[in-house]
Order: C-alpha cells, then sequence, then structure tokens
C-alpha cells in the first residue's frame, strides 16, 4: 500500500478491511511517500500498533505512486504480493478467495478478481464483473485492475513498478507480468472481493473525468512498449473509449481471397461483391463469389463480370451443403488469408481489411472478426457469445454505443466470430482441421472452426474498427437446422455452458447494456 496525504478515516477503513481478512496469513507493507499533512506519521505508527503484521516505512523524498509501491515493495515477506490502495476496501473474504485459486493452480503467476467501487456514504455500485483471461482486452483497457495478485518473485525479476507510468503504473505492471505466460497461467477469480472508492480526486470518481488525465498517456505507453517487446508492429493510439492498437504491415502485406457468400439471386450477390470490391483499400487479393443459392442462374447473370482477372464465381453443385461449397471455394483460393463477407454485408470504411488482416499478423492469432451494423448504427452480427441452447448469439447485438464498460467498442478476444464479416489465415485453417463435414450450417461451420482453432492454441480476436454494414436481413436459408444444433450443443457442451470472455455471474446479452445503465451500476449485479 503506498501512502501519500491519506484521508484519515479512509485510511483506517482499509486497514480495517485488510485486519477483518478471513485469511490470516498475510502482512500488510505500507510506505509512506513524505506525506506533508500534519498527522499522517502519527496515523501510520497508530494503525502499525494495533497489529504486528503491519509494516511501514518513511521515504525522505516524494518519488510518486510507482517509487512508492516500490519501496512497500521491499518490506514484503510473503510468496504473493496483492496491490491495495489507501483509500479502498477489501472484501472480507479477498485473501481466501485468492489463497485458494493459487493452491488450487500452483502454476498461476498473476491472479485477479472482479471489483466494483463504493462512494463515500458506503453505497456499492458499477460492479465490474469481467473476463476471463483475455490478453487483446487487456491492450484495449486494464480490465484486471484490482484486485491484482502476482507472485512475488516474477514481480522483483520483473523490476516491480516501473516510474514514469504514473497513473497506469498497475496496466503496465499486468502486461510485463503476463508476457511469456500461457493462459493458464492468469487466473480470474469471478467475485467482487475489491471496493474500490470514488471520490472527486479518484480515477473512479463519477465525475473524476479529468482528475488523472495523466494516465490515459501513461497508458498508451505502456501498451506501445509492450507490443514493442513483442516484436508487433502496431502503433497504440488513444481513442474516448479506450486504447486503440492498429496494426502496421512493414513488409509486402499477405494476399487475400475475399470468399463472398450470397443467398439470394445473382444481382443481391453481384451487387455485394461490387459494394467490396469499391469499398476495399486493402492492395493484394482477389475474390471468390460462392453461389449458395437454389436457382442456379447466378453462374449465367456473373459470367460477363467475373471473367476480370481476380474474380471468380464458385457455384453450388448438386447435393452440395453450404459447408461443402465453402470448403471447395476455400480450395480454390490462392490466399494466404480466406476473407468471408456474408450476403448483403457492405464495408463501411475502406481499411476493413487492413484492419482484419493486420489482427492476424501474430503468430498465435487464427481468425479475426469484425462488427457488423443495421442502417441505424444497431449492431446485429459480429463478435459471437457462447451459449448452451443456442450455439452462438451475437455478443452486442442491439447496442448502439459502448455497452457494459466499454466492451462493444474495443478490441479483444473472443470465442468465436461471425462468417458474416471475419478473416481466417489459412495454416491455422488448415492446422485446425478445416471445415468439416458436419455441420452443413456455414455459420455454425465457422463457430466450429473457431472454437477448434481454440482448442489447437489460436486466439480469435474481434476488432470494432473493422465495420460492415448490413443493407437486408440475413436470408432464411442461412439459419441452422435442429440437427446441426444438437450436433454443436453436444460436440461443444462445455465450451458452451461456459465462454470464458463472460462473466458467468452476467445474463446472456448484458453487454449490450445501454452505456447510461452499466455506468449507473444497474442490470449487472
Amino acid at each position: 500500500m503506498p501512502v501519500f496525504n491519506p484521508d484519515p478515516q479512509w485510511l483506517r477503513a482499509a486497514v480495517g478491511s485488510v485486519r477483518a481478512q478471513s485469511h490470516a496469513d498475510w502482512e500488510l507493507c505500507m510506505a509512506d511517500d513524505a506525506s506533508t499533512e500534519p498527522g499522517v506519521l502519527e496515523l501510520l505508527q497508530a494503525v502499525a500498533a494495533e497489529d504486528p503484521r503491519i509494516k511501514w516505512m518513511r521515504r525522505t523524498h516524494n518519488g510518486h505512486i510507482s517509487a512508492a509501491s516500490n519501496s512497500a515493495l521491499e518490506l514484503a515477506t510473503g510468496a504473493w504480493v496483492a496491490l491495495l490502495d489507501q483509500d479502498d476496501l477489501l472484501a472480507p473474504h479477498a485473501l481466501a478467495w485468492m489463497a485458494h485459486e493459487i493452491g488450487a493452480h500452483p502454476e498461476a503467476r498473476v491472479v485477479y478478481s472482479d471489483e466494483d467501487k463504493v462512494d463515500a456514504h458506503g453505497r456499492h455500485f458499477a460492479p465490474h464483473l469481467k473476463a476471463d483471461w483475455n490478453p487483446e482486452l487487456l491492450r484495449s483497457q486494464n480490465f484486471v485492475s484490482h484486485l491484482g495478485v502476482y507472485e512475488t518473485a516474477r514481480l522483483r525479476a520483473q523490476g516491480g513498478f516501473r516510474v514514469g507510468f504514473e497513473g497506469a503504473q498497475d496496466h503496465d505492471l499486468v502486461l510485463r507480468m503476463s508476457e511469456g505466460l500461457s493462459d493458464g497461467q492468469v487466473r480470474h477469480v469471478a467475485r467482487v472481493l475489491y471496493h474500490w472508492r470514488a471520490h472527486a480526486g479518484s480515477t473512479a470518481g463519477i465525475e473524476a473525468g479529468g482528475a488523472k488525465a495523466y494516465a490515459e498517456d501513461a497508458g498508451r505507453r505502456a501498451v506501445q512498449d509492450h507490443l514493442d517487446r513483442l516484436g508487433r508492429s502496431d502503433l497504440v493510439l488513444a481513442t474516448p473509449d479506450g486504447l486503440r492498437c492498429v496494426p502496421r504491415f512493414f513488409a509486402e502485406p499477405p494476399f487475400v481471397s475475399i470468399i463472398v457468400t450470397g443467398w439470394r439471386d445473382a444481382a443481391a450477390l453481384q451487387a455485394t461483391a461490387r459494394a467490396v470490391v469499391q469499398g476495399t483499400a486493402y492492395p493484394r487479393f482477389e475474390m471468390l463469389l460462392l453461389d449458395l443459392s437454389d436457382g442456379g442462374a447466378a453462374q449465367a447473370c456473373l459470367d460477363g463480370w467475373i471473367s476480370h482477372p481476380g474474380l471468380r464465381a464458385v457455384p453450388r453443385l448438386p447435393g452440395d451443403t453450404p459447408v461443402a461449397a465453402a470448403r471447395r471455394a476455400t480450395a480454390l483460393a490462392e490466399g494466404t488469408m480466406l476473407a468471408w463477407v456474408g450476403d448483403g454485408v457492405v464495408p463501411v470504411r475502406p481499411d476493413w481489411l487492413d484492419e482484419l488482416v493486420g489482427r492476424l499478423l501474430p503468430m498465435e492469432v487464427g481468425a479475426a472478426g469484425g462488427q457488423v451494423v443495421d442502417g441505424q448504427g444497431v449492431v446485429v452480427d459480429g463478435a459471437l457469445l457462447l451459449d448452451p441452447m443456442r450455439v452462438a448469439l451475437p455478443a452486442f447485438a442491439g447496442s448502439s454505443d459502448g455497452g457494459y464498460f466499454n466492451r462493444a467498442c474495443l478490441a479483444q478476444n473472443l470465442s468465436a466470430v461471425s462468417a458474416a464479416f471475419a478473416v481466417v489465415k489459412r495454416s491455422a485453417y488448415e492446422e485446425a482441421g478445416g471445415f468439416g463435414d458436419n455441420p452443413a450450417s456455414l455459420s455454425l461451420a465457422f463457430v466450429d472452426l473457431c472454437l477448434r482453432l481454440g482448442k489447437v492454441g489460436r486466439r480469435i480476436v474481434w476488432s470494432p474498427y473493422a465495420e460492415g454494414f448490413q443493407t437486408r436481413a440475413a436470408p432464411s436459408p442461412a439459419g441452422e437446422s435442429a440437427e446441426d444444433l444438437d450436433l454443436m450443443t453436444h460436440r461443444w457442451h462445455a465450451a458452451l455452458r461456459r465462454d470464458p470472455v463472460h462473466n458467468p455471474h452476467l445474463v446472456r446479452g448484458a453487454w449490450a447494456l445501454d452505456v447510461r445503465r452499466a455506468k449507473a451500476g444497474e442490470g449487472a449485479a
């Protein structure tokens, strides 16, 4: 606990929340950062005298929060370190839950919990019910935050807190601590174990948007340093909603095969294909028009247009399921990246393919999906949330704003994305076995592919910065049969019951809550 000119009442409450822990094997290490307010030394002496497990020291010069945190770290003798601000509170069983998680997962090196906010009157609000480990979301916002618990040896090996990143020192720390770890080494306890004090001068304050504006720049620099250490070329920008990592190509962009799937007549397929060609700035692509209609007239209507280089038609053969036809289109495609665009979806911005292909540049990423909106800007498709009854449903459907903790407008890892607007790395597609014979539905087969990509260690990334406009509702032939749904619910039973990107204490669809309700703490408890 770094300390500087604390409010005596809130400091005593913070210390009291530690002393009230049901887990008794702890020490509290406090470093006063040369406080200037009278009575602080006497206050620290008094609280330390109340419990022999409390240690404290006074710095001779004010060095700000990173330096003070490092001074407190020097006092620590425990195998694990938990971070607590001077005016915040721990839930009574916080350390017990963390100790249980560490004991159950000895490979863990970082553990974090859910949190909420508490005002001066003790009213709890705005619970942040988080995803399990999500490295792409961490590059967009510090969703880990509180309660963060770190293995002491690794924390010291990383050099502790970095001076110069004040305001985002915890974000910088978890980025560095997590580098090189497997997913199982970063654990999430899905319980509200930390209460973040909201007041006018805190970053948790309801009206404190400018209280620590420097934190935005520190966070941007922390993520940029993190990506630089990973050898990635992304440029990190600060946006009103969070951080954005913009992919950059320092070598020749990969060759992409854009597969436009059409369920209606030739005119509809042709209109979508023309809009994609005209709305794509990416320099190296071919286009395959996958005709999934039953009419068989599409080829004749398209003959005159597809005679141009780089444009080909793939008709649906007699007896073909949609997935069988998609498998043939993939075999004919020459790109190292396979982009899928659904019937009636057209790009909103010409850099959509740059964004999605750029997300696939890291080795560990297998697929990247974008967002699909309707004419009113309301989300209709793109990011998918696994569901035990319906297999997958649009995570942000109905949202037209940031949604729950801005999740609807931040890049993040997901378990699956929609075939309506996505790109798959061919090498990852082949590693995962491509499209299997079942299910026959293309939309479910794409979810199946995403889940198999996850099984072979490939991440799925979703980006709201690649946006498609749905010019017409999805056609009924794209629907899933009862047999396909039954097959998927049995094949992926465990994954569908507990999607790691979705907190188990949130109802399905909670991400699409109006942002005003989310800020008010409604609908999430």
